[in-house]
């Protein structure tokens, strides 16, 4: 009879070794499946990220392409009042003596796309660029100084140009006759292709 409850004792002891091992094989399998499901997971993410910034990329680029289309080879009017510190008034024949950049922003913009396109700029060496802004607010303009790009900056109303209805900023390169061509609308998630558009611009500019 000892045999037989010490046989039985070992048996059970060996089935809940077995028992224990395979709750162990199970749970380790079960941690490295979630492990698994949470990369493969981060990678469809990641994935669908890609497809996303591409498509905006792709709308970006036509949109850009749409827009000069419809705003390419106008003029801007030589006698247009614009107005710089609040009280310093100058016809744009007298502000643009050059070919230029000019940066066109409004309060009533996105603020991530204003901020966006202000850090790049703060980071390039720019020359030749002015902004036309449009505001109410005199705080809007102080922050947009406060990026400390190399800049004059004019309160302008309501631009000639097609474009200056879609409150969005965007930028342009206007000649000594006040002609425009190079319009560009940035992105704030192609901030490659904005950083681009700059970079040959200054080049165009520096010759």
């Amino acid at each position: 009879m000892m045999q037989i409850s010490m046989r039985r004792i070992g048996l059970f002891a060996v089935f809940i070794i077995l028992f224990f091992l395979s709750l162990y094989q199970y749970l380790r399998f079960d941690k490295t499946k979630s492990i698994l499901l949470s990369i493969i997971e981060k990678q469809k993410d990641e994935f669908h990220r890609q497809i996303v910034k591409r498509e905006s990329a792709y709308y970006a680029m036509k949109e850009i392409i749409d827009m000069q289309f419809q705003n390419e080879g106008r003029r801007m009017q030589p006698d247009d009042i614009v107005c710089e510190d609040g009280n310093k008034f100058y016809c744009l024949k007298d502000v643009i003596h050059s070919e230029c950049i000019v940066v066109r922003l409004s309060q009533n913009n996105c603020s991530p796309c204003i901020n966006a396109l202000m850090t790049i700029l703060q980071k390039q060496n720019m020359h030749n660029t002015i902004f036309f802004v449009n505001y109410e607010n005199e705080q809007f303009l102080d922050d947009l100084k406060k990026y400390k790009v190399q800049s004059r900056f004019f309160k302008a109303g309501l631009l000639p140009l097609p474009i200056d209805s879609l409150n969005i900023p965007y930028c342009f390169v206007v000649d000594k006759a006040l002609n425009i061509d190079n319009i560009f609308i940035p992105n704030k998630d192609v901030l490659d292709q904005t950083i681009q558009y700059f970079e040959v611009m200054n080049r165009r500019l520096l010759h």
